[in-house]
């Protein structure tokens, strides 16, 4: 069993630093808003933080809006502003069936490669109990769902799934 507890996106801008945090219940979970609120945006920061984007095609390039790779628009004082982005990234706090928990850190933008992935033992969004045990897992390279240092495998070790071995 996997249940995502909490997400969170930080943006640091020329302009300074954004953000948002989305907290996760047990069960379904209904995310209602506006249009244009970033409903679909939430959807894929899950997607991104899991690595699961390669399922919805082959392109590498970020599934993300411009607002988390190149500028954000905001507004400050009633005026439309806007800033350019400097790096990203989105963190995920999970727990397995055994009520353990994971905290997921993905670069978006930046200096840092997207192809790892920072691990802590712990909560690392809503507790600092897994702020020293980081370690770094690769995905979107051959070998991430077996490898020791693969993201997947570490994923799926977390949730106790036995992926099938393909021929």
């Amino acid at each position: 069993m996997l249940r995502i507890r909490h997400l969170f996106v930080k943006i640091n801008t020329d302009k300074g630093v954004f953000g948002t945090r989305q907290d996760f219940g047990d069960g379904l979970n209904i995310i209602r808003a506006e249009n244009w609120a970033g409903k679909s945006q939430v959807v894929q920061f899950l997607i991104y933080a899991l690595a699961l984007a390669g399922i919805l095609g082959p392109s590498d390039a970020v599934p993300l809006a411009h607002a988390m790779t190149d500028y954000l628009d905001y507004k400050v004082d009633g005026r439309d502003a806007r800033a350019t982005v400097i790096d990203s990234m989105v963190s995920i706090e999970i727990e397995n069936g055994k009520h353990e928990f994971l905290t997921v850190q993905r670069a978006i933008a930046g200096e840092r490669n997207r192809h790892l992935m920072t691990v802590y033992e712990g909560r690392a969004i809503t507790k600092i109990e897994g702020l020293m045990t980081a370690r770094d897992y690769y995905v979107r390279e051959g070998g991430a769902a077996q490898s020791e240092l693969g993201f997947h495998r570490k994923l799926k070790d977390f949730v106790g799934w036995e992926l099938p071995m393909a021929a």
